[in-house]
């Protein structure tokens, strides 16, 4: 979820309300947006 709160700066909020397979979709989209910018890992 850290991923998440920092590829797209959003709280625990907006994170706790999300299913363990819309979890793992955002992780996807987070990852390529940090790989993008030079930090993915």
């Amino acid at each position: 979820m850290a991923d998440l709160a920092f590829a797209f700066h959003w709280g625990l909020g907006e994170l706790d309300g999300l299913s363990i397979d819309e979890l793992l979709a955002w992780h996807a989209r987070a990852r390529a947006r940090l790989e993008a910018w030079g930090g993915g890992a």
